[in-house]
């Protein structure tokens, strides 16, 4: 009855979960897509700081880096909003879903006590935006044909980062701090 009530005033329904050891709280509308936002940064983590990504300077302005990453102004409401509260830090993960052209794409925001942390889009597209991206970010679409299959990952000091790579789709990760990341994930 309370659920009914919360998805009559909010839009949302409520639901808790517990994935990998951690217990989340999950709002939803319609059909609920379960994740588990630790492990995704942990993920990222992992894909971005292998020896076999090719590391290059990020040299976008904050414009163009603006223009390149979806403003949620545009695409309305969250489908999924995941929160995650562990020693006074709260974790907020909003999944948007929204179409590109044909394609279908999910746009996932980690806000840590109100402030925007990153994001990570997938564009399920099999990989075919990933050129023009490439050529968006660095001007140069011979770096992706240098390395076809590879992960690329553009830094700008101290620890700015932005990951793109095929991974099935084209999936694109953009921390403006990681160190403030790598300090929720070690807490």
């Amino acid at each position: 009855m309370v659920n009914l009530f919360r998805k009559f005033f909010s839009g949302y329904n409520v639901t808790r979960k517990h994935l990998n050891g951690r217990s989340y709280r999950f709002k939803y509308q319609s059909k609920p897509v379960f994740f588990d936002p630790v492990s995704m940064l942990g993920e990222f983590e992992q894909r971005a700081f292998l020896s076999s990504t090719r590391k290059l300077p990020l040299l976008l302005s904050e414009a163009d880096l603006e223009k390149l990453l979806l403003k949620t102004s545009i695409i309305g409401q969250p489908s999924v909003v995941c929160e995650y509260e562990e020693r006074k830090m709260r974790l907020e993960v909003s999944r948007f879903s929204f179409r590109d052209g044909m394609y279908p794409v999910s746009l996932y925001q980690f806000v840590e006590n109100g402030e925007l942390l990153g994001c990570f889009c997938r564009r399920y597209d099999y990989g075919a935006k990933l050129k023009s991206l490439i050529f968006l970010i660095s001007g140069d679409e011979s770096i992706h044909e240098a390395g076809r299959n590879e992960s690329l990952l553009w830094n700008n000091e101290p620890s700015e980062y932005l990951l793109l790579e095929k991974f099935g789709h084209t999936q694109m990760w953009y921390f403006k701090d990681w160190e403030k990341v790598q300090v929720f994930l070690r807490r």
